[in-house]
Order: C-alpha cells, then structure tokens, then sequence
C-alpha cells in the first residue's frame, strides 16, 4: 500500500515538473495528447473512455489483450499464468460484468458470458479503447464495471502496406504476423496472419522454496482475419469481416496439485457484414453477426479413469440490429435502433441443447449547448430476453466546461446483467428461476489540461470518483457436494481513478509520461446467514489498489519504454483471512527504427520482469520471472 502511495505521489508532481520546462526557440512542436472522452459510438460523451496509444499497439502488436491492459491500465487483469485464463476486474466487479466488443458486437460467449483475454492478439485491431463505468443502457447485458471496444478502421484511397512481425524469446516463445493492406478510391481491404507458440518452462520456486521448472504449459495458437469494405454509388458503405482462431494449451499444476496432464483446445470463427448509406445530417445502418465457438477441456491427471474429465461445449451466436442516427440544428445528435441476437449452447452438462432470444430497443441522444460549452447525454432502452423479466435501463449526464483549463463531468445510470447458459442449464447446480442482476452506477470527474503557448509540453489529468450497487448478484456456492448458483449477494463498489499524461519535447529529443492509480473498494453488503464472514468483506482477487506508470524516451529514431505495474494484496478468502502479497513488475524495451529504400525496419528488444520479481496473481499459480523478449517489424 505504501508503495502504491508513492507512486500515486510521484505522478501527481511529476507533470507539473515537466510543464514548467521551457522548450526554447528551436524546440518542435508537439501534438495534443487527450485522456478525455473520444466519442466512443458517438453516445458515451459523460462516460470516461481512454484510448491505448497508436505508438503503444505498434510497437507491442505480437502481444495479447490482457499484456497490453496490465502494462497500460489501471484495470486489475486476474490472470493465471503465461499464456493461460486471463480476466478484468474493473472499478470492483467481477469478469461477467465487462463487456468485450469487436466492431461494436459482443464476443462474450453465451455459456460463461467472460472473455478470456490471453486468447486476443491486438495485431488484429487498429484501436483499443477502454470504457469506464455502466453503460447497459448504450450495449446490454453485463456492462456493468466497464467494456473494451476492438476497433477495425477503413482507409480508401490510401497506400498500399505490408507487414512483418517476427519475434523471439525466452521459456520457448516464438511469435509472427503478416498483415496486407490494399487500398483504393472506392474500396480497401485488410488481412492477417498471427502464429504464437510457448513453451512456458519457466523456473520458479515451490511451496518449499526449491526451484522447479513449469511443466504442462505449452501453448500454441494462430489466427487469421479479413476485412473489406466498399463504397457503392448513392453514399451506400458495405463492409464484411472475419476472425478465425484456434489455441491448443496445455493447463499447468498448481504449486499444491499433482503434475498435471490436462489441455484444452478453443476455437473460434467469427463474422459480421453491414451496410450503411450515408443521409444529410445523418446515417442508417444494419448489420449482422455469426459467432461459432468450440471449446473442448480433458483432464487425466487422475489415475482413475472414472475422475478423468472430457468436455465440449459449442457455441453459437446470431446477432442482427439495425440503427439510424441523426443530428438535427446541429446542437442535437440523435440514434435509436432495435436489435436481436439467438444464442446457442451445447454441451453434455445442459442434457442436450439450450438456446435463449433476445431483443432490445434503444433510443440515445445528445444535445451540445455550445454557448456554455456543456453537453446532455440521454440513453434508453429496453432489452427482452426469454423468461426474464429485464429491467428498463437508462442514464443521463453531464458534460463541459467548468472553468478555464478545467472540465467536469457526471454520470448516473441503471444497469443490468443476465445470467448465462451455464448459470441456468449447467447439470447440475444450475438454476432457470434466477433474476437478473441490476445495479445504479454513478461516477462525477474533473479534467485538467496545462497547455503550453509554444507547444513544445501539454499535460492533463484526469479525477473521477465512482460508486455502484449491484442486487441480486449471482454467485456459486458449495451444496453438498457439488456447486449450485443463485441470487444470494450485494455488492457495494466505490473507489477513485486517477489519471495523468504529459509530452515534453526540445528539438530532437521527446518524452512521453502516462500514469495511472485506482482505489478499488468492493464489498459484501448483505448476510448470506448470521454465520457468514463474508460480510462487508472485499470481494477475493480485487485489490484495493492498483498503480501503473510508462516513461517513453524518444530521440532521432531511437526510443525506450520503460513500463510498471504495481498490484495492491489481494484476499483469497471471502472472510478476508487469507492473502495473496503485494507485487511490483517493471519491464523496460529498447527500439531503433532503420529506413531502408522507403522500407521501415524497427528493431526491439525487450525486458520483462527486470528484477525477477517472484509473484503470483492467483494462489499457487506461479507467474515467470525475468525473460527477454528480440522483435523485428518490416513495413513495406
């Protein structure tokens, strides 16, 4: 916790350091860095999304999702190891309540309704951008903590690029991707390649403080996406994409279990076509999705044969909706729409195959009222979903300026969460009587930005403060001898997100600061009996604090990144008696950029771990210590 202090103390005074330099005549200019909203859908003006650097994704693009939110976010991501089941808890909730969207579609599959994120690579995606708070009443079911929206842009009448990616390192990790874009006046296309494959045979020390190598951890992967997009004569826009991937992974040992001889395969095909005609003043749109997913468990680690596990589940998702947006007396932006979505899960634990319908009006709105620099966001909508009785969601807020260099914002809203396929069909333990899930989520921030007249140093930070109450969690149990689900929790998240970001740079030299600090308090706020310790307890694997901070060096065509995260202790238990420590990563890349014949060659090489920190996030799921990582990126 001290520590995590220091930083927060850190990056407090560190921009008002740097905004005080003086650039001098002969410094460059640099182009503003916002942390305020980017417009996400048009319709989150008073919610707070950040976006992860362009720069950022380039230069990491053979990493997966959850690497990137670990080094560039304050979000805690529960992972359980290199290349294994990794998830967000964000602002205190739990997996189910963050959403994960491609293209503006939903890729949580129906079963467990959580997104494993080890499994994404962002070499797939031109932008990532990170929503913060509730937002059901702009995307459904399960925004209750946040979402992670995966962007693919267009680029017409652009040049045409290739890339190679090719990387190397240590415990066996090999990784590459190809990606081609073409482009033309009316229409461009983009495709890619990614190949990953780890060993994962990291050393690390054993319950009795004797080295021990990882074993039963390999993971290989690859992945293949494509899309296109046309524009037809009359302001008409028709683009088609797909995503195909398939991970084999080995599931390594606890430090408390015997060797493991368990593995599990996960595959996954998606696609989505739109169509879209541009109006005056405005647009209609319809799109639909097909999401097919596979995933297939064994576990011999038993000797007996009557222990050993071997699961499949199939997944199938159909997803349509259809919009028009609007902006009238150009103050007012409106966009309603209705959408409908199928899913389909099977698997020998539902006794056959299960299938849900669901559907949803909406209807949003903001009004800019330009003279005194403030906007209004209205959302509504109405979701229905087979056998559930879903409430009506809605929020409101405000935006704007409140005086000079300095903006404020409020957000409340009504959220909601229906349970999966696994929480009512799953035999046995599951329940069809349940309700869904609703909380009221409200979050106010401020923003302050420190320009610079010669714009050689821009600052801005970021305050917000938030609080939720979620009803009727869902939550598994132990009965008897097997788990069963139900209605029994409340929870209480409240905390404070901090955020700062400052450029500084005198002639050829750069410096890019971006940090971030989280206090997360989450609580039980209900008695499941007169005997439960679980109560006004924090939630297990939610720490109360969480401190990230990234230094980019930049000069001629040389750069360092020098990242940290520091993770607050954890508790295990829900009566808050048992913990996992504190822990503290440092990673640090060194990169130099060649021209050669109009080609751009970019060599990295990479540290992570740099002290070889021992740590684990999850119970005895050891983590790998220091590990160097080489990189080749050609641009042609």
């Amino acid at each position: 916790m001290r520590e995590g202090l220091l930083y927060f103390l850190i990056l407090l005074i560190t921009p008002v350091f740097l905004f005080s330099q003086s650039g001098g005549k002969n410094s460059i200019n640099l182009p503003e860095f916002e942390l305020k909203e980017t417009g996400l859908k048009d319709f989150s003006t008073t919610l707070k999304v950040n976006r992860i650097d362009s720069i950022v994704l380039k230069q990491n693009s053979l990493s997966s999702l959850s690497e990137i939110l670990i080094s560039q976010s304050p979000i805690f991501v529960k992972t359980y190891g290199s290349g294994s089941l990794a998830t967000l808890s964000f602002r205190g909730t739990t997996a189910n309540h963050t959403g994960i969207f491609w293209n503006g579609f939903s890729i949580e599959p129906p079963n467990i309704g959580m997104t494993d994120l080890s499994l994404i690579p962002i070499a797939f995606f031109e932008s990532i951008e990170i929503q913060h708070g509730g937002s059901s009443s702009l995307f459904g079911s399960g925004n209750i903590g946040g979402s992670i929206h995966l962007e693919n842009n267009n680029h017409f009448d652009s040049e045409n690029k290739y890339n190679l990616a090719l990387s190397s390192g240590s415990f066996g990790s090999y990784s590459g991707n190809i990606k081609v874009l073409l482009s033309k006046k009316n229409w461009t296309s983009s495709s890619g390649i990614l190949v990953r494959k780890m060993k994962n045979n990291f050393r690390f020390k054993n319950v009795y403080e004797k080295s021990e190598k990882q074993e039963n951890a390999e993971l290989f992967q690859y992945g293949i996406y494509h899309t296109y997009s046309r524009k037809i004569k009359n302001n008409n826009l028709f683009t088609i994409a797909a995503w195909l991937q398939f991970s084999d992974r080995e599931i390594p040992k606890t430090l408390t279990s015997r060797p493991s001889i368990a593995y599990q395969i996960d595959r996954a095909f998606r696609t989505y076509a739109e169509w879209k005609k541009f109006l005056k003043n405005g647009s209609v749109s319809a799109k639909s999705a097909y999401f097919d997913e596979f995933l297939h468990f064994v576990d011999k680690s038993e000797k007996s044969e009557n222990t050993n596990i071997d699961s499949k589940i199939f997944m199938k998702s159909f997803i349509s909706e259809f919009d028009y947006k609007k902006s009238v007396f150009e103050i007012v932006n409106i966009n309603a729409g209705i959408s409908f979505k199928t899913k389909i899960g099977e698997t020998e634990s539902y006794h056959g195959l299960k299938s849900r319908n669901e559907a949803a009006v909406f209807l949003a709105s903001v009004i800019n009222l330009q003279k005194i620099h403030w906007s209004v966001a209205l959302n509504l909508r109405q979701e229905f979903i087979e056998e559930y009785d879903i409430p009506f969601t809605h929020s409101i807020g405000f935006e704007g300026k409140i005086w000079k260099n300095i903006s404020g914002r409020i957000n409340i809203s009504r959220n909601f969460r229906a349970p999966t396929l696994n929480d009512r069909f799953w035999i046995p333990g599951g329940n069809e009587n349940l309700k869904p899930e609703n909380s009221w989520n409200q979050e106010a921030g401020l923003n302050f930005i420190f320009p610079s007249k010669s714009r050689n140093h821009f600052s801005e930070f970021s305050l917000t403060v938030y609080n939720s109450m979620i009803n009727d969690l869902i939550m598994w149990i132990p009965n008897n001898n097997f788990w069963s689900v139900n209605n029994v929790q409340k929870v209480w998240a409240r905390g404070i997100e901090f955020q700062g970001k400052t450029n500084l740079k005198i002639k050829e030299f750069g410096m890019i600061i971006l940090g971030a600090y989280t206090y997360s308090k989450s609580t039980n706020s209900k008695k499941l009996s007169e005997s439960d310790h679980s109560y006004n307890k924090q939630l297990i694997y939610t720490p109360l604090h969480n401190f990230s901070i990234s230094l980019q060096l930049l000069y001629n065509r040389w750069s360092i990144f020098y990242d940290k995260n520091f993770v607050g202790k954890a508790f295990t238990t829900k009566d808050n008696l048992n913990e996992i420590p504190s822990y503290s990563i440092s990673n640090l890349s060194f990169n130099k950029s060649f021209r050669l014949y109009e080609k751009l060659l970019n060599l990295q090489f990479r540290i992570n771990n740099i002290f070889d920190k021992n740590y684990q996030v999850i119970e005895y799921r050891p983590m790998p210590g220091r590990s160097f990582t080489l990189s080749i990126n050609l641009e042609i």
